[in-house]
């Protein structure tokens, strides 16, 4: 409970393909409606099938330069960085920073212009850099639909940082560019979550989503106590120390990182569940004392 994915449901019926016509209403209508709920019109849109890892190896392994790692310690920094390592480009010297803007493992934020930024855990609730050149993200966490898709935004004038190649490779953003200007995908799309994305996009309202974060975060903060918190205190994740809580109430709940043997902290979403959840949760730790 309280895990990176956002709880819902939606009735689908698998009538078209990702080729057919009816797929590609639904892409046009995806990509202007992101742009138009984000503001993000001088951004290219690339939706790749798979998770935001698949976005964010994309991005890496097409750069045209050296990427960078910074911002705060922590798994995904160090998953980033090996991937740099790997992809390192033999042709250039040139670098470009990247960091992730919340490193969930930690609840760390990080900030810095013109810099690539992992803000798969992070979008919409924290502002982007204006100057932001690509970014990264995924449907199932904050923005509240189902995992399948990675959303890789390109700024226009920011093309100039991949790698211009026809060498066929689903890792290759040039080529899900030329297929995103025809609006299809290079690989297979998960149409379901395509559709579902398309409705959650339209039935956002970030203001109410960064509202309920707050409220969400408050009240965990509150009840486990604010000396117990590693990281920031209102946050899409909270972490905190696994002795500030009963075992019982972990297990009961089965809280993020309680079948984790190796980590000392427990995390709660503060997205994924209805507020009544959380409230819920606040008033058993607070009823039994932690």
């Amino acid at each position: 409970m309280f895990g990176p994915n956002t709880t819902g449901s939606f009735l689908y019926n698998l009538e078209y393909s990702h080729r057919d016509k009816q797929f590609k209403n639904i892409f046009e209508r995806l990509r202007l409606q992101f742009q138009i709920k984000f503001n993000l019109y001088n951004y290219d849109l690339l939706f790749i099938a798979g998770s935001g890892t698949i976005g964010i190896e994309s991005v890496i392994s097409s750069c045209n330069r050296h990427v960078n790692l910074l911002g705060a310690s922590g798994k995904f920094k160090d998953r980033w960085s090996q991937l740099s390592r790997k992809y390192e480009p033999k042709e250039s010297s040139n670098s470009i920073d990247m960091f992730c803007q919340l490193e969930t493992s930690c609840s760390k934020t990080f900030y810095k212009t013109n810099s690539i930024i992992d803000a798969i855990s992070s979008f919409p609730y924290y502002e982007l850099p204006e100057d932001t050149p690509i970014f990264i993200t995924c449907p199932n966490k904050q923005l509240g639909a189902f995992p399948g898709v990675s959303i890789v935004a390109v700024r226009k004038d920011s093309w100039s940082l991949i790698r211009e190649s026809e060498e066929f490779s689903y890792l290759n953003l040039f080529l899900h560019k030329k297929y995103s200007e025809n609006s299809q995908t290079l690989t297979t799309a998960p149409t379901p979550v395509f559709e579902h994305l398309l409705h959650c996009i339209e039935n956002l309202d970030v203001v109410e989503l960064r509202n309920k974060i707050d409220l969400a975060s408050e009240l965990v903060v509150n009840a486990v106590g604010a000396e117990n918190i590693i990281g920031q205190h209102k946050c899409p994740v909270i972490t905190f120390k696994k002795d500030s809580i009963r075992d019982t109430i972990a297990e009961k709940y089965e809280l993020y990182g309680v079948n984790n043997s190796n980590s000392d902290y427990y995390q709660v979403f503060t997205y994924s569940h209805p507020i009544r959840d959380y409230e819920k949760f606040a008033m058993e730790l607070i009823h039994e004392g932690n």
